[in-house]
């Protein structure tokens, strides 16, 4: 949990006190994605996750098209995961995400771009049930889950002119609960202003 910490503080303060470079290429806009949200544990099934949010993005470089894109989402995971007893239980959870990314954008011409990326995702759980049980208190059955967990993750964006279409992959560097750890595919539609 202190290496997720460091690294969180390290991302903040790279967010909040490097000088950029100014460039007509940066971008900020919303975006809007399907996530399938695999707990990778034991069986579980992965389930359908939608998120909502903003991304800002920052020159690196005045030379390089190398930028650093910072955003926040909002996160709703709600399907079936496991069978107990024959019963469905169905999770839901809701959570903040605070993605930051490295990457290099590619210009195709002028009307599209390329822009891969690596980058870390930390996740703030806000409420999570299973079943009646909420997955954040004590239970019998299970050890309480954790609030916070943060993530690697890589991924593409392709522009045409303001409209985007990303694909994403990310796994979690902690557990959220015992032998558990997220694993997510997203896929992502966004406009640029």
């Amino acid at each position: 949990m202190k290496k997720i910490k460091v690294l969180f503080a390290v991302c903040l303060m790279l967010m909040t006190s490097t000088v950029f470079a100014q460039s007509e290429d940066a971008w900020k806009g919303v975006r809007v994605a399907y996530n399938n949200f695999d707990l990778d544990a034991g069986g579980a099934d992965a389930v359908m996750a939608l998120s909502a949010g903003y991304v800002h993005s920052f020159a690196v470089s005045q030379n390089i098209p190398l930028f650093l894109e910072v955003g926040g989402n909002i996160l709703w995971v709600n399907g079936d995961v496991m069978k107990i007893e024959g019963e469905d239980l169905k999770l839901k959870m809701f959570a903040v995400e605070l993605p930051v990314n490295f990457g290099y954008k590619w210009n195709i011409n002028d009307d599209w771009s390329i822009f891969p990326y690596v980058g870390a995702t930390f996740r703030g759980y806000i409420s999570g049930k299973l079943g009646n049980q909420k997955v954040f208190d004590d239970a019998e059955n299970f050890k309480k889950w954790k609030r916070f967990t943060a993530g690697a993750q890589v991924g593409v964006t392709a522009n045409y002119k303001n409209f985007n279409l990303g694909a994403k992959y990310g796994m979690d560097l902690n557990e959220i609960t015992e032998d558990s750890k997220v694993k997510t595919w997203t896929i992502s539609v966004g406009y640029n202003f």
